[in-house]
């Protein structure tokens, strides 16, 4: 399936909020966008630059040739699951 122009535009949303080029987002920081647009997707959700920047962020750096995402420590779009406690009573 070809992607629309609309797709393109979107990922390129985030680069021009981001004030960088794709060639300096790290690839992780791609891979990062994918999945949060198919996760979008899946929920039925507008995958916007706005949505995306609220899990998501730039650390600070100084020059750096790439750029990296990483997500908000007080935002998760998940939670994690923590606990294995009891998990053979509940599946076994």
């Amino acid at each position: 399936r070809s992607r629309g122009l609309g797709d393109v535009y979107k990922r390129q949303n985030v680069l021009r909020v981001l004030n960088v080029s794709p060639s300096q987002l790290h690839y992780n920081g791609w891979a990062t966008i994918q999945a949060f647009r198919s996760l979008c997707r899946f929920f039925r959700f507008e995958p916007t630059s706005d949505l995306f920047l609220h899990y998501f962020r730039t650390p600070p750096t100084d020059q750096a040739l790439w750029l990296s995402l990483i997500r908000h420590q007080d935002r998760p779009f998940f939670r994690p699951f923590t606990s294995y406690k009891n998990f053979n009573v509940g599946f076994s």
